[in-house]
């Protein structure tokens, strides 16, 4: 992505996350990105445009960090617990990008890349399973149904960062990352699992 649109995007989700997405308009976004209005319209369309995209970029930020922590561990536990560690550190590092991902994947705004978020998805999932899968084929990872991983992984995570990023706790996610990364390794420890 070209650095001027990847400012449009950043000067969106400021926009966003200060004003609402109802809120914000084309005008608000020009403004903070100094890019013309013809760009904008020219890169993305519309806001809703905007809005697919922003959540597009969001989403490959994240994956990024998670497959450095998938890439380079060495075992099992490693893997569980560098993937909890990221997802908390990740959230409390780039809260407003983290908003943006938990809250908006069902927004009407970003319906036009419902496609393009299904297809990244899925590809996605697929370079994590294939990253997983000889862990578990070596027995350092217990075996799951494919769509229980995540959920099982990073699901009681989930629910501190949701607390956190809609104000009901003070605490911030990387001070439980220790106890949640722990628990979760619980669950994938062949060991200990089932």
């Amino acid at each position: 992505m070209n650095q001027r649109k990847v400012e449009i995007l950043e000067a969106a989700l400021a926009c966003f996350a200060e004003i609402g997405i109802a809120a914000t308009t084309i005008e608000h976004i020009r403004l903070r990105s100094g890019a013309s209005t013809g760009s904008i319209y020219h890169h993305f369309g519309n806001k809703e445009g905007i809005a697919g995209a922003l959540y597009l970029h969001g989403k490959a930020l994240y994956w990024k960090g998670v497959f450095q922590v998938l890439e380079k561990a060495q075992t099992g536990e490693e893997l569980i617990k560098g993937v909890v560690h990221h997802h908390l550190d990740w959230t409390e590092d780039h809260p407003d990008w983290a908003r943006y991902l938990l809250y908006m994947r069902r927004d009407a705004a970003i319906k036009e890349a419902e496609a393009e978020l299904r297809r990244s998805t899925a590809e996605t999932l697929s370079k994590v399973g294939a990253i997983v899968r000889p862990f578990v084929e070596r027995g350092e990872i217990a075996p799951y149904p494919k769509e229980l991983y995540i959920p099982l992984l990073i699901g009681p995570a989930q629910e501190v960062i949701r607390h956190w990023l809609a104000g009901r706790s003070d605490t911030p996610p990387s001070q439980n990352k220790g106890a949640l990364a722990e628990a979760a390794w619980r669950v994938f420890n062949p060991g200990q699992s089932k």
